[in-house]
């Protein structure tokens, strides 16, 4: 019932909301010049994105470039109800779509939106942070991938695919500066073809300098006595925000025959980068309730120390205290792609991949309080930290995919299986305060004898999957699909020590084994050949495991959903509108408690939300763009020790990290050329997003509860150049821009962890200048 009311006042409110869009720019162009067309692979074969019946969002190199989107965190709003930050933590990206997310790091934890490279799952997190050096389309898919997309996620998919070579001589060299000493160079250089071979390679260096001073910069603590030597001496950095990235990418083609193609792919990237800094807003949950640690906190002044508490708590500052050190990342991989047309209607595909990451110890100051200290009896102090992670990770995986294509006049059927396989060892100590017992303590310079505990374990992940999907169309403007896919997921730890004794699960090896069948079903109706109507229902899964000494279910989520997609006065608009409404059971939550780390299954929840895209060429050479999304996520029940918190109990429980309302604005104006081609061109950015929260669970604590709002805010983002002037055979574009112009320094990210709630915010503002030579 309440799926019903909720779609029947979405489609009560299109009815208007839709000819109102249309009108304010019904007036077409005298020239017929409109949007462009924009092919997507979302279904495994090539469609133009108005056919699709996805909720999908997709960027060309061209958009991708106009927004100066460099890296997958720039991503963040350019598509509805979708949200990407780096939690403080340049390793891993933290993506939510659709109020759907994570931001585990952990080595059993299956990221619940799927990242794929040129259709290779990333199987981490960490080192999911890609930089857009050399990419072609971006795909963003929102909802369960439960059919098509690799390993199943039950938020979304984003989807990046590289450029291929072009097979021609050719050199384009790309150029940045900017303030904090950035600079970024991008070499791409194509050969000329030799016979059936074509070969293509692009080098980055991408580097900046951290925009906040640490106050702590220079001090070091050996970790080894506390690692059994592992670890040793690390530093921390002396400024934060910053880094220096090298990557290469070198895509190769055989067209073996007129039928097969050959495709291979490497990269590799390695990234020496400091965290966000980060602040202190107030106490947590426990920080409140425990006198002692509270006034230990707050007194910080009067010890000499620092809490990285502000007046404003709010407000960032251009100095903290944190212990964080570089974090020195590097990523790899292979693929091969063979792409088989063994006639008209049959197409055959295999993906086969390697991939790997290596994070070297670094230390990450998660609650900020890294510059306290705590008095050693003797009438001095010592340094104290209530929660600092001490990590190193690796993983390498392998993967297989096998795909059927068929494609007739009434059928598109795809079929195909699915491997994957990895390994991850994780060494992660956890150094602070315990409850239970005495603070934890630095003993400066010296060494580090003391701590929370250390969980070392080994992960082995293997994931096995079959799946089908089929399009039929029943007449030239009624489409029907339907889609399969079954999946076991076989999980292996080795745990030879663990943190924290709020676990149920010992040391030793486990495993465990988890299978489940997802399906998609779809009717598509395209009253002309500009309007396509769909409505679909969909579910998608996440495996279980066992982190951290704590097993978890898997979670799954059914999806149900309508959508519109609309080309109208001779494509001078381009309107795409859905509302979903998700069953989401079992759900997979990290939180900080008490005790430590707590991964577990809190219950269940209901998410709907409606979506909107519009982009407009009301004159010529004016695109107008827009994003909103609305989005509601309720927990029904939510338990945490053994009580409900949710909708049917104490009702406190809510989304972290998920506003109700994000909204992108876009203008770009292309001014008449110059003799020379050259094309003048000024284009703002804007983003919006309401009110959020910072953690799931306040649990009524008063003080708690006021530090854990994330406000509302706009970031806006400018550009003015010239693109394509000639100078000789050389083309030329030049421009400069400003990213956050208004220097918005409002929360980004927020946690409550328990101790105390720490955050970073949005990045100051930025500006420079770019420059793009093609030879």
């Amino acid at each position: 019932m309440h799926r019903l009311k909720f779609f029947a006042a979405v489609l009560g409110s299109s009815t208007f909301l839709v000819p109102a869009a249309f009108a304010q720019t019904a007036t077409p162009a005298p020239d017929g010049g409109g949007l462009s067309e924009i092919v997507v692979t979302a279904q495994k074969r090539e469609q133009n994105l108005q056919d699709v019946p996805i909720a999908i969002t997709a960027l060309n190199s061209q958009a991708i470039a106009n927004a100066r989107a460099t890296s997958i965190a720039n991503l963040s709003g350019v598509a509805p109800n979708v949200t990407v930050n780096d939690q403080g933590d340049p390793s891993a990206p933290a993506i939510t779509i659709r109020g759907i997310g994570c931001c585990a790091t952990l080595n059993a934890v299956d990221p619940k939106v799927g990242i794929y490279i040129d259709g290779v799952y990333i199987g981490r997190a960490t080192g999911g942070l890609f930089d857009l050096a050399d990419i072609e389309r971006v795909e963003i898919l929102r909802g369960p991938q439960g059919t098509l997309f690799g390993r199943n996620a039950t938020a979304g998919a984003m989807s990046l695919i590289t450029r291929e070579p072009t097979g021609k001589l050719g050199i384009k060299q790309d150029l940045s500066y900017g303030n904090y000493n950035a600079f970024r160079s991008r070499t791409t250089i194509n050969l000329p073809a030799w016979g059936p071979l074509s070969v293509s390679a692009t080098y980055l260096h991408d580097q900046v300098d951290g925009y906040a001073r640490n106050g702590l910069g220079g001090m070091t603590i050996d970790f080894g006595p506390a690692t059994g030597g592992r670890y040793g001496k690390l530093t921390a950095a002396k400024r934060l925000g910053g880094h220096n990235t090298d990557a290469v990418r070198i895509a190769a083609r055989l067209e073996a025959t007129d039928d097969l193609t050959v495709d291979y792919k490497f990269d590799y990237t390695d990234s020496n980068a400091t965290p966000e800094p980060s602040q202190v807003l107030g106490l947590g949950d426990a920080g409140a309730a425990s006198p002692d640690l509270a006034g230990l906190i707050l007194g910080q002044s009067l010890l000499g120390g620092h809490n990285n508490i502000f007046t404003p708590a709010n407000k960032a500052s251009n100095t903290v205290y944190n212990f964080s050190t570089n974090q020195h990342l590097q990523v790899g991989g292979h693929s091969l792609t063979l792409n088989w047309k063994a006639n008209d209607t049959v197409t055959l595909k295999s993906i086969t991949a390697y991939r790997w990451y290596k994070l070297d110890p670094n230390a990450f100051d998660l609650a900020a309080t890294g510059g306290m200290v705590v008095p050693d009896g003797m009438g001095g102090t010592i340094p104290f930290a209530t929660l600092l992670s001490v990590r190193q990770s690796k993983q390498h995986q392998f993967s297989q995919e096998l795909q059927l294509n068929i494609s007739t006049d009434h059928l598109e059927f795809v079929a195909g299986g699915f491997y994957f396989k990895e390994r991850a060892p994780a060494y992660d100590p956890l150094f602070g305060f315990s409850l239970a017992g005495a603070p934890q303590l630095f003993p400066g310079n010296v060494a580090y004898t003391a701590g929370s505990g250390i969980t070392n374990s080994i992960s082995k992940n293997e994931s096995k999957a079959v799946y089908a999907q089929a399009t039929y169309h029943v007449t030239d403007q009624l489409d029907v699909t339907g889609g399969i896919r079954a999946t076991w997921d076989n999980r292996f730890v080795n745990i030879s020590s663990l943190q924290f004794t709020n676990t149920n699960v010992g040391l030793g090896e486990h495993t465990s084994n988890f299978s489940h069948v997802d399906y998609t079903a779809v009717l598509t109706y395209k009253p002309t050949r500009d309007i396509t109507a769909y409505a679909k229902i969909a579910t998608g899964y996440v495996s279980g495991g066992i982190v951290a000494g704590q097993s978890f279910e898997p979670e799954t989520l059914k999806n149900y959903e309508i959508g519109i997609k609309s080309e109208l006065f001779d494509r001078r608009l381009r309107a795409n509108i859905d509302a979903y409404y998700m069953d989401y059971r079992n759900l997979q939550v990290q939180t900080f408690g008490a005790n430590g780390l707590v991964y577990d299954n809190a219950g269940k929840a209901k998410v709907k939300g409606v979506e909107a895209e519009f982009e407009a060429v009301p004159v010529d050479k004016l695109t107008l763009g827009m994003n909103l999304g609305y989005q509601q996520f309720i927990y029904k029940t939510y338990v945490t020790g053994g009580v409900d918190i949710g909708e049917t109990g104490l009702d406190i429980a809510r989304p972290r990290d998920t506003p109700k309302w994000n909204l992108k604005l876009s203008a770009d104006y292309r001014f008449p050329e110059f003799g020379n081609g050259a094309e003048p061109f000024a284009r703002i950015d804007a983003r919006y997003r309401s009110k959020a929260f910072a953690n799931i669970t306040p649990v009524g604590v008063a003080s708690t509860e006021a530090v854990t709002n994330i406000d509302p805010y706009w970031i806006v983002d400018g550009r003015v150049g010239v693109r394509s002037f000639d100078l000789g055979r050389i083309k030329a574009s030049a421009s400069v821009w400003a990213m956050n112009m208004f220097n918005s320094r409002k929360i980004l990210f927020a946690n409550n962890l328990s101790t105390v709630v720490a955050a970073t915010f949005v990045h100051p503002r930025t500006y420079g200048m770019d420059l793009s030579i093609d030879f």
